[in-house]
């Protein structure tokens, strides 16, 4: 368009001095000043179009330090970052347009170190917890939009450790996990509302192994199975709720593989026919509720 786009001081070469950028009508963007080499030096202010702060910093040598502030279209500030050499080192703290608090981190030279935590403006918190040189380590907790528990989690150095436990927005226990020295081992459950297993399943060097459970609330079971290495194997079975035969076949190395047979809902096959890694496989047969052929 014509407009003045940058003010770039130069001397043998080497940009030195205050850089002026601007916006397509004349209107300042930013200022950085530089010394010898190119290298950035001293304060930086860059704004928004309507002239308002955007940053502010300073630069020492080439490298971000102090504190830098950043500030949202409405003036509240966005962020609030400690540099030291050029990396993140301290506190560093995030807010939204409220001018609520909706981080605060600790770095140590650009790698998460101490606590971290995410508010919620609302209510509390949405999670918070600890990390050591860039690994999440020791209780993690994080919680519901309503302020509730949603997870309890342990961590050793990055490694999932203990018993996990997740919870609904009505601190009802939906879930428990198992693990030891990071790898899942152990019995894993999944709860119903009303507090009753919905699912029961073994865990061996972090795959599933050996049976599987699924329960319909009043505690009778949907589904059964077994795990080998984390694939399904053998003959699973499903039941209705009134504890009937729905469907059963084999497993074969985490596919359905040989004949599989499907139940009427009062009994009696609806139909059956062989499945081969995973996909139906020659002549299917349907069944009318009294054993007749159907097609």
């Amino acid at each position: 368009s014509g407009v003045l786009q940058y003010i770039i001081p130069f001397v043998n070469d080497q940009v030195v001095g205050d850089l002026k950028i601007y916006y397509n009508i004349l209107r300042l963007a930013g200022e950085v000043s530089f010394v010898a080499d190119s290298i950035p030096n001293g304060p930086v202010t860059l704004y928004h179009f309507d002239k308002s702060v955007h940053t502010k910093g300073a630069y020492d040598q080439g490298e971000m330090v102090g504190t830098w502030l950043t500030y949202h279209p409405n003036g509240e500030t966005e962020s609030i970052v400690n540099y030291e050499e050029g990396l993140r080192h301290g506190s560093t703290l995030l807010f939204n347009e409220l001018g609520d608090t909706t981080h605060r981190i600790y770095y140590q030279r650009d790698t998460l170190h101490g606590t971290y935590e995410l508010l919620n403006p609302r209510k509390g918190y949405l999670a918070r917890g600890k990390y050591d040189q860039g690994q999440p380590d020791s209780v993690w907790l994080t919680y519901h939009d309503n302020g509730e528990l949603q997870s309890l989690q342990e961590f050793d150095k990055g490694k999932p450790l203990g018993t996990w436990k997740f919870y609904d927005n009505q601190n009802r226990l939906t879930a428990t996990e198992r693990y030891t020295a990071g790898i899942a081992q152990g019995a894993w459950y999944t709860y119903h509302p009303n507090s009753r297993v919905a699912s029961w399943s073994w865990y061996s060097a972090g795959k599933q192994d050996s049976s599987y459970f699924e329960f319909y609330e009043d505690s009778t079971v949907s589904v059964m199975g077994s795990y080998e290495l984390g694939q399904k194997t053998g003959v699973w079975k499903s039941y209705t709720e009134q504890g009937l035969l729905y469907a059963a076949g084999p497993y074969k190395a985490g596919q359905k593989h040989g004949l599989w047979q499907y139940f009427h809902p009062k009994g009696g096959i609806a139909s059956e026919g062989q499945y081969r890694s995973g996909e139906r496989s020659g002549q299917w047969f349907e069944f009318y509720t009294n054993k007749v052929l159907k097609s």
